[in-house]
């Protein structure tokens, strides 16, 4: 597996406390995710794909479910990260990945889990509703942690694909969060 991942001791408690975090380069990833690796994804797996809005089809979001057994890269981000923060494992657990082939803005919207989003191409804005509107900007390697109930919309600035790794569990504090 050829993926650095960069989580410092602040972030891993920021998370462990429900706390947005950003965390820009958080994973070297060599490998390309581009738009003719996920057509041939599509076309080898013929996944269900979701479209996210009405709008017309290049330009709504895109999303294709539980992803995780397809990709090693994805299933390592998911059990890293279930591993860290010690996530209990539910039926509903898993990565979606969500591309757009234009840019555009998705629905304000919130989600019943944890969701760690981590850019895998393109530019994505996310307009996340804390105490005040506050912007994060992710691009291939960055993370961004969104407790579960935080109201959030995405505005994708670019074609993009970002994968978004959901856990319905309870996160468990260990004594050592290295």
């Amino acid at each position: 597996m050829s993926i650095k991942i960069s989580l410092s001791q602040e972030d891993k408690q920021k998370i462990f406390e429900n706390k947005i975090t950003y965390v820009k380069n958080f994973a070297n990833i060599l490998d390309a995710y581009d738009f003719n690796s996920l057509i041939k994804f599509i076309d080898n797996h013929d996944p269900m794909i979701f479209q996210k809005s009405s709008d017309p089809f290049f330009k709504s979001p895109l999303k294709i479910p539980q992803v995780q057994n397809q990709f090693e890269n994805f299933k390592y981000f998911e059990d890293v990260l279930r591993k860290i923060f010690n996530y209990s494992l539910e039926k509903d657990d898993g990565v979606d990945l969500f591309f757009s082939f234009k840019s555009g803005s998705g629905q304000t919207h919130v989600d019943e889990e944890d969701v760690f989003l981590i850019g895998l191409n393109g530019v994505t804005n996310y307009k996340v509703f804390e105490d005040n509107e506050n912007y994060y900007q992710i691009e291939k390697g960055d993370l961004l942690f969104i407790p579960k109930g935080f109201p959030h919309k995405v505005i994708a600035l670019s074609s993009r694909i970002v994968l978004s790794i959901g856990f319905w569990g309870c996160k468990k504090l260990k004594l050592d969060v290295s």
